[in-house]
């Protein structure tokens, strides 16, 4: 894999629909976490929500199932975690701070579920804006971060670590 990749229009219309459907429904279950990436400050804007999809090798959400065309098309031969992310909108736009998912080598895909200005930026500076049906590949074992969005009421996108 080059050192990124960025796909748009990753699922077709009806498969889209259904993740985006889910993951901004007024039921979906979130959790809240107090700091975005371990070695983050505790702080008011670096707050998130998460619903960890699978984690262990195995699945840990009923919404699994839901994620199997994406994984299909992803191509991953094993995952070793999905979290889904919502990350709320800000008046300024933050950046939660460098982070590697694992320290072990490992692919990384970013799925947007909605469009804002948020983004994600790499080690090397390049900024991936959040474009919904975004898919973007990248070595999540590199520093990397996300920042918030200033245009909509969340940023919400799917990280997958996988082999």
């Amino acid at each position: 894999m080059t050192e990124h990749e960025v796909i748009d229009n990753f699922l077709n219309d009806d498969e889209f629909y259904q993740l985006e459907k889910m993951f901004t429904s007024k039921v979906f279950p979130w959790f809240y976490e107090p700091a975005v990436a371990v070695e983050s400050k505790v702080d008011k804007n670096n707050i998130y929500m998460y619903h960890l999809i699978y984690q262990d090798w195995c699945p840990n959400s009923p919404q699994f199932n839901l994620l199997v065309p994406l994984l299909t098309r992803l191509g991953a031969k094993a995952i070793s975690r999905i979290k889904a992310n919502f990350y709320p909108g800000t008046p300024k736009q933050f950046e939660h701070g460098m982070h590697r998912d694992y320290k072990f080598p490992h692919k990384g895909g970013l799925f947007s579920i909605n469009t804002n200005n948020g983004y994600t930026k790499l080690e090397d500076g390049t900024k991936i804006k959040s474009v919904a049906n975004r898919m973007l590949l990248f070595d999540a074992s590199k520093p990397h971060t996300s920042a918030t969005c200033t245009d909509a009421n969340a940023r919400i996108n799917i990280n997958i670590n996988y082999f």
